[in-house]
């Protein structure tokens, strides 16, 4: 056992001197990562959403909810329920869409910050943007631990991504 950590130790020696990129630039990485993670919920989100389109999903999905212990009489519950009921083929087919579609800007954002490309990360920096109003705007119709919290994340994005920026400026 000792050999074994003892190699790992100058496997790691052996690499060579650490990076000297900037901490600030790593922190990209994990904006990546959050970006990807995102537009993988969404393209999942998508394909349960698709699902709904095939003869009798959606009948079947509310009878299942329905069945849940949490349905009687829990007033969240209830309004789901009543919800997707009301919900057309045509509106499942947007929000499909517009899953589908979101998850395609978060990969591109994902991909270029992991690549550490410029226009990622003034990409990001405007999409997160514009979506922050509209944060504030659901913020303002109830209030969620969720909601603050994907607030919060945006608006430190946001602030970082423009000091990344104007910092990279400076020093180019």
């Amino acid at each position: 056992m000792a050999w074994s950590s003892a190699r790992a130790t100058f496997w790691v020696a052996d690499r060579g001197p650490a990076p000297t990129q900037p901490a600030t630039h790593r922190a990209l990485a994990w904006i990546a990562v959050f970006k990807l993670f995102k537009a993988a919920a969404l393209l999942t989100l998508a394909a349960a959403t698709l699902h709904l389109l095939e003869p009798g999903a959606l009948d079947r999905q509310v009878k299942r909810l329905r069945e849940l212990p949490l349905a009687a009489g829990w007033q969240p519950m209830m309004h789901a329920i009543d919800w997707l009921t009301q919900l057309s083929q045509r509106k499942i087919a947007v929000a499909a869409a517009l899953a589908c579609a979101y998850a395609l800007l978060y990969a591109i954002e994902g991909v270029g910050l992991w690549l550490r490309k410029r226009w990622a990360e003034y990409l990001t920096t405007v999409a997160t943007a514009t979506l922050i109003p509209f944060e504030i705007w659901e913020l303002t119709r109830s209030v969620s631990l969720l909601k603050v919290a994907a607030l919060a994340i945006n608006v430190a994005i946001v602030i970082y991504l423009y000091r990344v920026i104007r910092s990279d400026r400076k020093a180019g």
